[in-house]
């Protein structure tokens, strides 16, 4: 019984999940370019094709800089002009606190994608696979737009998923 239970909720979840895919995709078709999203990454699409570069690549250039200047223990947790964030967790862990730091925030994440895949095996029953989803949509959304200190969602889920997906049954 929890098995089809399982079941049903995995298939449901994928019908759910391409339900939403197939209508973004239909409303971006009908929207063409009045979509803001849609505008702003054709507009960056375009300015990459000529050579063109966006503040965030300067922003990125900075930060690891920032990182080689003070590769052990890091810089800061600005870049050391402007002071801004560079919008991607990973370097932003790495600018601020190093190698040293880094070291612990890759075991973090090891023990939180090691849940994400046993929740998406069933480890937590049909009702984990929403959790490991949002994780995952958490932690790309991090990737693009991230700060360590301005995004407690994404550490909530990543304990979640450090916890919940690694404990023993």
């Amino acid at each position: 019984a929890f098995d089809a239970r399982a079941q049903h909720v995995r298939t449901a979840m994928w019908l759910f999940l391409a339900i939403g895919i197939a209508a973004l995709a239909a409303f971006i078709a009908f929207q063409g370019d009045s979509v803001y999203l849609v505008g702003r990454v054709t507009s960056f699409l375009d300015d990459r094709a000529q050579g063109g570069t966006e503040e965030r690549d300067y922003l990125y250039a900075i930060a690891f800089q920032d990182f080689l200047d003070s590769p052990v223990f890091g810089r800061s947790y600005v870049t050391s002009i402007g002071g801004f964030h560079p919008h991607n967790l990973i370097i932003e862990a790495l600018m601020s606190t190093g190698a040293f730091g880094l070291v612990f925030f890759g075991a973090t994440l090891f023990f939180a994608f090691k849940g994400v895949y046993r929740t998406l095996r069933g480890h937590l029953g049909p009702y984990g696979y929403p959790l490991a989803l949002v994780f995952l949509c958490f932690f790309i959304t991090s990737l693009l737009s991230g700060s360590v200190g301005q995004y407690p969602e994404l550490w909530v889920m990543m304990s979640l998923m450090t916890i919940l997906g690694n404990r023993p049954l």
